[in-house]
């Protein structure tokens, strides 16, 4: 199945959120969010600056849909008049043949953070995982300090299954790492 495509539908939709393909266009705010400081403490990496041409090229390239490549989808707000680009979520790391994978999300723009908006992409992402790739099981690790993230994983039904001890070194210090699992079963689609 290497390099096979997948069906992804082309707008995903939930109250809050609907999910769609990232484009070039988009890269220009996920420049200026992983350029913060706080958010690069968020999601666990050291705050450097990402030129827009390198970001241009990452979005091109992960707009590519395959078990090769994952899903890359762009999280754009729609609670109001329009569409407003607040984050990415990610499926990654796929094995077809033990039908898994690894997701992750960014809600960039702090606004949008603590208001359901991360956990309502984050299922529409599962329900893609498990209803339309056939996935068993999907993986993620946060760390340990990202206690927002992890109540939000929870709600989706992801179970906490283990703990890396000074896995992360971000701002100076070093935290553990969280892993969360999500078996099919487990999903809470609503």
């Amino acid at each position: 199945m290497t390099g096979e495509s997948i069906h992804v539908p082309s707008i995903i939709r939930g109250e809050l959120v609907r999910l769609v393909p990232a484009e070039p266009r988009m890269a220009a705010p996920f420049v200026a969010w992983l350029n913060e400081p706080d958010t690069a403490h968020l999601i666990g990496r050291v705050s450097y600056p990402i030129a827009l041409a390198a970001e241009e090229e990452w979005v091109r390239r992960k707009s590519r849909v395959s078990w090769e490549d994952g899903v890359w989808l762009a999280i754009e707000a729609i609670d109001g008049p329009q569409p407003i680009l607040i984050g990415a979520v990610e499926l990654r790391d796929l094995s077809a043949e033990a039908r898994r994978g690894d997701v992750g999300i960014l809600i960039g723009d702090p606004a949008y953070r603590g208001g359901g908006y991360g956990t309502e992409a984050m299922r529409l992402l599962c329900r893609i995982a498990f209803q339309e790739m056939d996935l068993q099981r999907i993986e993620l690790n946060t760390s340990e300090f990202n206690t927002r993230a992890v109540r939000s994983y929870e709600k989706v039904g992801f179970v906490v299954e283990g703990r890396q001890r000074r896995r992360a070194h971000v701002g100076g210090r070093y935290y553990d790492v969280i892993l969360m699992g999500l078996l099919r079963e487990e999903f809470r689609d609503a």
